[in-house]
């Protein structure tokens, strides 16, 4: 993106983004809004949105009662302390409560498709997941490694989810 003309990167988060008042049409915030405080991130938003600005929320998020997803996640809370739910154990509708008034949420299926590899490495990308070194790092690694053995076709596994983009006003 910095070699676009109308790109500027700027030193800033979700809470103090560093931006003039008044300034931005739309927010986004996508996978990371989660981890966002709530509070400061609406005060910001209003901080910076023009008057009829709107904030847009975008996340994927895995289908809970899909048998891949609950394997992994029997499997995770197994190996990984640090494990409390996929997005750290926050409902997917919590987002809904950010916004004042009303806001539109549209919902698509994404599913996602894996090889092995991409699988392992995918699960391991995780904030919660074990890092190397960990206790029991290479254990849990074989074992995310026979779940896609056991669950996989043709060499892909396909993990159900679905994109949610949720709209409204933060004021």
């Amino acid at each position: 993106l910095g070699k676009r003309a109308n790109f500027d990167s700027i030193a800033g988060d979700a809470e103090n983004t560093t931006l003039p008042a008044n300034i931005v049409d739309y927010v986004t915030a996508a996978q990371a809004f989660h981890w966002f405080d709530q509070a400061r991130f609406r005060q910001e938003c209003q901080r910076i949105l023009k008057a009829d600005g709107k904030v847009i929320i975008v996340y994927n998020s895995r289908i809970a009662d899909a048998i891949c997803n609950q394997k992994l996640a029997a499997l995770l809370k197994q190996y990984c302390p640090n494990f409390h739910g996929f997005s750290n154990g926050i409902a997917a509708v919590d987002c809904r409560q950010f916004f004042t008034g009303n806001c539109d949420t549209f919902q698509t299926e994404n599913d996602q498709e894996y090889t092995r590899q991409g699988f392992v490495n995918r699960t391991l990308s995780s904030s919660y997941s074990l890092k190397a070194g960990d206790k029991n790092y290479e254990q849990f690694v074989a074992a995310v490694g026979k779940l896609f053995d056991q669950l996989a076709q043709d060499g892909k596994l396909l993990v159900p989810m679905k994109n949610k983009l949720v709209d409204g006003l933060a004021r």
